[in-house]
């Protein structure tokens, strides 16, 4: 499935007085940022909420995407399982109501990474409590409102714990996400295998959108960054992603805080003109049409015929890295060429090229200029 309009957000680094530079230098206002909550202790985690909502981020006019820790520094998920701590999450619940700029939905993303070992909410070893633990919340968020919209997070990785062994449920989750940074302390320092790398992992951009799809959820990418000044391959590669799936919406890093992801400080300049370059038009649509993507190879056709899935799995999976073109084939131009095509098919590009891949490319026709 395909969405176009995937929202673009951005993490701060919870600095609001950081949007107004950031969305200058990008040509665009962003459609949400990512807020954060913290979690050394109920404390910090319902204060820094109430913070983050009433006073810190309120006046800014952009949706917000809440990042709402599961639980806190010294609470278990195996007591969240049981609802000890249900008063707090609707306490935490009526806060981001009360404090709402909208009607609209309350995008939440509580327990991400949770197949790592760094976040107390860690599920390795302890999935049935995680489960449990995201249920509790879910059900306590609900309690005081309709509007909330819930994120089950995953952090890409080579292997580990299976996450679909804490998948709490379709009834629990709205939207399947997962945190990808190409980080050169454990990656490639070359783009295109860094973007190999992480498609092909075990648990890696792949298999994401292969469980949500088998589950009819949409996506998202809370998180996403680049450390480098040569990112350029990979930053459009993530566009071409993100718009030919169902990619609600995607959170890059702009910050240095834990990863040293910002780019709007100029620190990696080739990479943030390559991202400005390519995120900075809100209506600009770079889905991969896989009919349009074979007709522009003759060993593609061969291959795969008229199967578009197929060519979009192979652009991905080995067409970046080979340097291959999505827009190679010059569907107009084939029009153009021919009455015939034009009296059967209009200017309908996708006819174009099923039409080469079938027949015009075995009858010697062209998408070269013939006049």
């Amino acid at each position: 499935m395909e969405n176009p309009m995937t929202q673009l957000g951005v993490y701060l680094g919870n600095r609001p007085q950081d949007l107004p530079a950031f969305e200058e230098w990008l040509g665009r206002e962003v459609d949400n940022v990512h807020v954060v909550s913290g979690y050394q202790s109920w404390a910090d985690l319902i204060d820094s909420t109430r913070w983050n909502a009433r006073e810190l981020w309120h006046e800014t006019p952009r949706d917000h995407q809440w990042s709402i820790p599961l639980i806190p520094l010294g609470a278990t998920l195996e007591e969240a399982a049981t609802g000890a701590y249900n008063a707090r999450y609707r306490e935490l619940a009526t806060i981001l109501v009360e404090n709402s700029q909208t009607d609209g939905p309350i995008d939440v993303r509580t327990g991400w990474e949770f197949n790592g070992d760094w976040f107390p909410w860690s599920a390795i070893g302890r999935e049935e409590a995680y489960i449990g633990a995201f249920r509790q919340f879910v059900d306590a968020f609900r309690a005081v409102s309709d509007r909330f919209v819930f994120e089950w997070n995953v952090n890409e990785a080579w292997g580990g714990m299976d996450p679909a062994a804490a998948y709490p449920g379709d009834d629990y989750v709205d939207i399947i996400g997962m945190d990808v940074y190409w980080n050169t302390l454990y990656f490639t320092s070359d783009p295109y295998q860094a973007w190999d790398m992480l498609l092909k992992e075990k648990y890696g951009l792949q298999w994401h959108q292969d469980f949500a799809a088998a589950r009819g959820k949409p996506t998202a990418y809370s998180e996403w960054g680049v450390m480098t000044n040569n990112a350029e391959p990979f930053v459009k590669a993530m566009k071409v992603w993100f718009d030919t799936h169902d990619v609600v919406f995607q959170s890059r890093w702009d910050s240095d805080d834990s990863f040293p992801g910002r780019l709007s400080d100029g620190s990696e300049p080739n990479t943030g003109r390559a991202y400005v370059e390519t995120f900075s038009d809100a209506g600009m649509d770079w889905s991969l049409d896989g009919l349009q993507y074979i007709a522009g190879y003759g060993d593609l056709i061969e291959a795969f015929g008229p199967d578009a899935k197929a060519g979009q799995r192979h652009y991905f999976h080995y067409g970046i890295e080979e340097g291959r073109s999505t827009d190679r084939f010059d569907a107009q131009t084939y029009l153009a060429n021919y009455a015939d095509l034009r009296a059967a098919f209009g200017w309908d590009e996708t006819d174009a090229a099923r039409h080469f891949i079938l027949h015009g490319h075995g009858e010697g026709r062209t998408d070269s200029a013939l006049f």
